[in-house]
């Protein structure tokens, strides 16, 4: 029979292997809490990924259709119907309804037409100038006429306005030109 002592070393030598066995078992939750979050932050980089690749394909293909807008918009602008046969007038109105299906298809998706009102100033973020036009009926710098409209795509600029804006004419004094600088003649030094 095993004495007093002896049976309190196996105890003690139980407790210590059941206590490295408990260690052990917490080291390893350690580790799966860690593999667990560091495959949550995977995931949700991974989601922001492909959410940003989506939104560049969308932008891609959007960008890509708005010249087909354009030409839709101006053909239904352009096109006198009301002289046309009934049949042509139709097929005008298949376009017409093709156009605004096309547009608002667009602008679910996140497109959006820009503003450019006549009489504001242009806006450089937002606006090209395609002519300058001397007027003195309207402030330097404001839109004098819209010639092609622009789209952002979720806040971004994809086409900006074309417009035509207005400059302060040059003024030219009529009296033999005089009063015109020119450049010394240098061979005459």
């Amino acid at each position: 029979m095993k004495t007093a002592e002896e049976k309190m070393d196996s105890l003690k030598k139980k407790l210590k292997s059941k206590e490295a066995e408990i260690e052990r078992l917490k080291e390893i939750e350690r580790y799966a809490k860690q593999l667990k979050s560091d495959f949550e932050h995977y995931r949700q980089l991974s989601q922001k990924e492909q959410q940003r690749t989506v939104n560049n394909a969308n932008e891609r293909l959007i960008e890509k259709m708005i010249p087909i807008l354009l030409n839709f918009e101006r053909a239904t602008k352009h096109t006198p119907v009301q002289k046309a046969t009934p049949e042509v007038q139709r097929v005008f109105k298949g376009y017409e309804m093709i156009y605004q299906m096309m547009r608002s298809v667009l602008e679910n998706e996140g497109l959006q037409p820009i503003d450019a009102l006549i009489g504001l100033p242009f806006d450089p973020f937002e606006q090209e100038v395609v002519e300058k036009v001397e007027t003195d009926t309207a402030p330097e710098g404001s839109v004098l006429e819209v010639v092609e409209g622009g789209f952002k795509f979720r806040g971004k600029v994809l086409i900006p306005v074309k417009v035509k804006a207005a400059v302060t004419p040059q003024t030219v004094d009529s009296n033999d030109g005089s009063n015109l600088k020119t450049a010394p003649n240098p061979e005459k030094a």
